[in-house]
């Protein structure tokens, strides 16, 4: 099973119903080939999205909301953050810009096979950590892969 930390902008990208990528992910999903993984950031930011409809249409993907690794002041919420190792914890002081990033990377680093995002910055720094990153075709495409080689497809 491969257990993907999908960023926020990802949702959007995969919770569309029409698209074949996009399915294909749901029944990696349903055939336990895939677990998305989000924190409390990726969480909050779904919950502040303001129309109603795309909010309830993107929090209906199914997904496991991981502990965060880094507790960074105004991001981290209590009782959601765990120390990691010191070398993961001591990236996170980037500025309040990016702090939102960094405990969604260190997450990934500790919870995930991969980190799928759109975003240049948190995909370099993922990778320059030693984490593979995908963009949301590249997960569509894996997925897609995977259902071929699932019974009775």
């Amino acid at each position: 099973m491969r257990r993907a930390m999908i960023d926020t902008m990802i949702f959007d990208a995969v919770s569309d119903d029409g698209e074949a990528g996009n399915r294909a992910v749901q029944a990696a999903i349903r055939f336990g080939r895939l677990r998305l993984l989000t924190t409390h950031v990726q969480e909050g930011q779904l919950a502040d999205i303001g129309d109603p409809v795309r909010r309830k249409r993107l929090q209906r993907l199914p997904r496991e909301v991981v502990p965060s690794g880094a507790p960074v002041l105004g991001v981290a919420r209590s009782g959601r953050a765990r120390l990691g190792p010191s070398a993961e914890t001591d990236a996170v002081v980037r500025g309040p810009r990016h702090a939102r990033d960094e405990v969604i990377a260190i997450a990934a680093l500790q919870h995930a096979d991969v980190l799928v995002t759109e975003d240049r910055r948190l995909a370099r720094d993922a990778r320059e950590r030693g984490l593979p990153v995908w963009t949301a075709a590249e997960l569509m495409s894996w997925a897609a892969q995977e259902i071929d080689l699932a019974p009775g497809n």
